[in-house]
């Protein structure tokens, strides 16, 4: 896998004498991600002024257009936020030196904010499980006495998850309540032994995964 391949992995390296360069060809696909309103907010938190923060957003847009080959890159959202960061710290080191940047001198930067980056990645999760929700949800086993409906809340339990990412705090911890709340009469049926409900309920825990799979890489979803 290359540099590029990785939203994580090193960004492209700084040449603070040539600047920019010539204006490359920006798809369309970049310049949403460049004009969306929170990767704006993203660099201005990162930037601590609003100038820097539209001179890190228009070198990170220039550093990504410049790789060329967009679709190489596993999740453009999350390397050009990755970029756009890093960019927004070398501009506030360069100003708190008053001079030149200097890497050797300059403090560290702060990690990367995972939390602002799930948001950003789950509007994109979104937005496939919309456009694909009718497939996702055929794939569902029939697992109940009630098969459609068991499909049906497997695939709303999916979203669920998703939504919460959207607040930055992907949680499984109300999935077993929020099942048990729906199909009461399956994952708590009355006379069924307890390991049998425990079972199902496993099962419907992998079911959801299995859909959140459809839209969200392996890596990228939380066990």
């Amino acid at each position: 896998m290359s540099d590029a391949d990785d939203p994580a992995g090193p960004v492209p390296e700084e040449d603070d004498a040539a600047g920019p360069g010539p204006a490359p060809e920006f798809p369309l696909e970049l310049l949403a991600i460049w004009a969306d309103p929170e990767v704006r907010k993203l660099a201005a938190r990162h930037a601590g002024d609003p100038d820097l923060a539209q001179d890190a957003l228009l070198e990170a847009v220039y550093a990504v257009a410049q790789l060329g080959d967009l679709s190489r890159i596993r999740d453009l959202r999350a390397y050009f936020c990755r970029v756009l960061i890093n960019k927004a710290h070398r501009l506030r080191s360069q100003l708190a030196a008053g001079g030149p940047y200097d890497p050797a001198t300059a403090p560290a930067s702060p990690p990367f904010d995972g939390t602002a980056a799930t948001r950003l990645l789950a509007r994109t999760w979104l937005r496939s499980f919309s456009a694909d929700r009718d497939r996702l949800r055929s794939n569902v086993p029939g697992r109940s006495p009630q098969p459609d409906r068991y499909r049906e809340l497997i695939v709303r339990t999916a979203e669920h998850i998703l939504r919460t990412a959207l607040d930055g705090n992907v949680s499984w911890a109300d999935c077993n309540e929020a099942l048990q709340a729906a199909l009461p009469d399956w994952f708590g049926q009355p006379g069924s032994a307890e390991n049998t409900c425990h079972k199902r309920l496993s099962r419907a825990r992998h079911d959801v995964q299995d859909v959140l799979r459809g839209v969200v890489s392996r890596d990228e979803l939380l066990p």
